[in-house]
């Protein structure tokens, strides 16, 4: 008989909400005040121009252009001449995106998800946007989700384009990129210092395969990521043992598995056990 197995599908970009949705006609003059959110605002041109300030940087977006503002970044929009704009505010876990921070002209496939996502946007909700994003009571079933699929496609897509194909699940050589998602896993780590956290958990955090994100760690840490917070919980021991804590006490504190584990893992990487260490590096402390 044939076995079957399950598949766990990875997301790159997983949008977890809708914020707002407007479908803007903007008269000459238009101006709306600086404003700073905890989540990602899309801005698409569909007619006319419209001028952006975001993190004090000045940006003009013509018809056909998209930009998308990162959360927590203030930005403000004013416009001289008559347009029309689509605006849709949502919540996702991707750190990827940050490299879509700059304006872009939409061709082919992805101006026609663009025009999708307006179309089904506007087939969905209530427009226009007042006090909170509302569901057309006729509105097609499955509408928010299939607003939200088309959203991810539209993000994947771009997200390709910018970064290009590669040999590590098609992200090309982006050192910004990387760099930010090696500190991310960085300072995940040296929170976890006095609990436990395994490669999956720092997968689930970050969004990414285990096999991508060691990959990439390796490549600037040149190491992996477990042996890499192997080393930052020793570097702890080191302190604590200067303080004068035994070495079960700094296993229990570090959540090693035992006092044992503990000193083979202090020993593989600094070359000696902890009593030696305390040794020569405090030598007016005599026990541990």
């Amino acid at each position: 008989m044939r076995r079957y197995y399950n598949l766990e599908i990875e997301k790159t970009v997983s949008v977890t909400g809708l914020k707002t949705v407007e479908d803007l006609s903007l008269d000459a003059d238009f101006f709306y005040p600086a404003e700073t959110h905890g989540f990602y605002e899309l801005i698409f041109v569909i007619d006319g121009e419209i001028f952006c300030k975001n993190d004090g940087v000045y940006l003009k977006l013509n018809a056909g252009e998209f930009k998308l503002t990162l959360p927590n970044v203030s930005h403000r929009y004013y416009a001289e001449k008559k347009g029309r704009v689509f605006v849709l505010c949502f919540n996702c876990k991707s750190n990827a995106l940050s490299v879509l921070d700059k304006p872009a002209f939409l061709v082919g496939e992805e101006k026609n998800l663009m025009e999708r996502l307006i179309a089904e946007s506007e087939r969905s909700f209530e427009l226009p946007f007042k006090e909170r994003i509302v569901l057309k009571k006729d509105a097609p079933i499955g509408a928010r989700q299939l607003t939200e699929n088309v959203l991810e496609e539209l993000l994947i897509l771009l997200l390709r384009k910018q970064l290009g194909e590669d040999e590590i699940y098609g992200v090309k050589d982006k050192s910004e990129l990387q760099l930010n998602l090696v500190n991310d896993i960085t300072n995940i780590l040296k929170n976890n210092l006095y609990g436990s956290i395994t490669l999956s958990d720092v997968c689930k955090m970050t969004f990414y395969s285990n096999t991508f994100l060691n990959g990439i760690f390796r490549k600037h840490k040149k190491t992996t990521i477990m042996r890499y917070y192997s080393r930052l919980k020793i570097e702890e021991s080191k302190r604590l043992l200067k303080k004068g804590l035994s070495v079960s006490e700094i296993s229990e504190k570090l959540c090693f598995d035992n006092p044992n584990y503990f000193g083979k893992t202090f020993k593989s990487i600094t070359g000696l056990t902890p009593a030696k260490y305390k040794k020569f590096s405090c030598p007016d402390q005599k026990n541990i």
